[in-house]
């Protein structure tokens, strides 16, 4: 519990750190976060996508001073079990998976250059993969 802590605090401090350095106009963005358990509903059965750490990293270019485009790439290895409506697993021991992501967009930062913060506005867009034991 105290690895998985102290890497969120490193984490959570490694963008503060990038972003304080303007005069570059290039920056490495480290993400991390918790995703929590949800429920996935088809036709004929469910899925119940697994709480996991998810990751990733971008990099940034700043062609002005409060506008960005980022190119980002997350990960989430996770659990996919896939039952029936009626509750019978229909994966049994192969239910392991991820979901990779890798987004385009751009983010508007605004307030002054030398805060310890700034509030920003962004949008991304891209492609999703997900991935299973048995590559289906």
């Amino acid at each position: 519990m105290k690895k998985i802590l102290t890497a969120l605090c490193i984490l959570a401090l490694l963008p503060f750190a990038a972003r304080a350095q303007f005069s570059r106009q290039t920056s490495v963005n480290v993400y991390g976060g918790y995703t929590f358990q949800d429920k996935v509903k088809f036709d004929l059965a469910y899925t119940e996508i697994q709480p996991a750490f998810q990751w990733g990293a971008g990099v940034e270019y700043f062609p002005g001073y409060n506008t960005s485009i980022e190119l980002k790439y997350m990960r989430m290895a996770t659990s996919f079990p896939l039952y029936t409506n009626q509750g019978t697993k229909l994966n049994p021991n192969k239910d392991r998976g991820a979901q990779d992501f890798v987004l385009l967009g751009g983010n508007w930062y605004w307030g002054s250059i030398g805060a310890k913060a700034l509030p920003f506005f962004g949008a991304s867009a891209g492609i999703g993969i997900l991935s299973g034991e048995n590559n289906s």
